[in-house]
């Protein structure tokens, strides 16, 4: 039981946005590595998507297909370790209920799922030549073209084959990074964007500040994701509106 406590409360805090830099990398390797552990947090967002997305007509409804899930969760999983995930549903389930059910009754704030849902689209490729080319000019020409036909996968790769030869193309960690938010390699899409930002003189530091704050939101760390969002706001950007409805939304 003390073992589940400290899973419990370690993905609490990934979802709060409370780890340090280096938990927070060790969380999202593990995610990527444990098929399990994937599964737990997935259990713990699907109960806060319930509280946060449906109101009060629904919850009920929201909260008996999470039961539903976790009678067949049971039939793969030890005997044991499923009661505790039960237990753990439904103990999660009241508390939060019972703290936060009156905020989400009054239109509270929307969950980050949501708003990546209604405000993320990917960007719209720019640049592709199919004339002649060098071999290297051809790696990023083939890797643009797969992410306009939205390969992300093929396009991560494509791109990494490209950074081997030139690793100082802003457009190429740009679109890089989208390919990376569509395949969930977040910490590499944040990588990328932060690399863009920083580099400051280039045609795509507004866009990579939007989309960083989405990585944010995807990866619940909240505060963050408010900071960079009031900073478009500041600088009065193309995603300016958008930021300020996302902001409005969160609080």
């Amino acid at each position: 039981m003390q073992q589940l406590n400290k899973l419990t409360e370690l993905i609490e805090k990934y979802l709060n946005g409370e780890l340090t830099k280096a938990e927070h990398q060790e969380f999202e390797r593990r995610l990527e590595t444990d098929a399990d552990f994937a599964r737990e947090v997935l259990m713990h967002i699907n109960i806060d998507k319930a509280l946060s997305e449906v109101d009060v007509i629904e919850l009920r409804k929201k909260m008996t297909d999470i039961n539903g899930e976790l009678k067949l969760h049971r039939k793969f999983r030890h005997e044991l370790f499923s009661a505790k995930w039960q237990y753990l549903a439904v103990a999660a389930s009241i508390t939060l209920i019972v703290t936060f059910g009156a905020k989400y009754i009054n239109n509270g704030p929307v969950s980050n799922e949501a708003l990546i849902s209604k405000y993320y689209t990917p960007y719209e490729a720019e640049g592709i030549s199919r004339s002649a080319q060098s071999q290297t000019e051809k790696l990023l020409s083939d890797a643009l073209v797969s992410y306009s036909n939205k390969d992300y996968e093929s396009a991560v790769n494509k791109f990494l084959a490209y950074f081997q030869l030139d690793y100082t193309n802003i457009q190429a960690h740009f679109y890089y990074a989208i390919s990376c938010f569509e395949t969930n390699r977040i910490s590499e899409a944040k990588k990328s964007f932060q690399l863009v930002i920083d580099h400051q003189n280039n045609l795509y530091v507004e866009q990579a500040k939007w989309y960083l704050g989405l990585c944010y939101l995807k990866t619940f760390e909240t505060n963050q994701a408010l900071a960079v969002f009031t900073e478009i706001v500041n600088e009065d950007s193309t995603y300016s509106e958008k930021a300020k409805e996302i902001i409005r939304k969160l609080k």
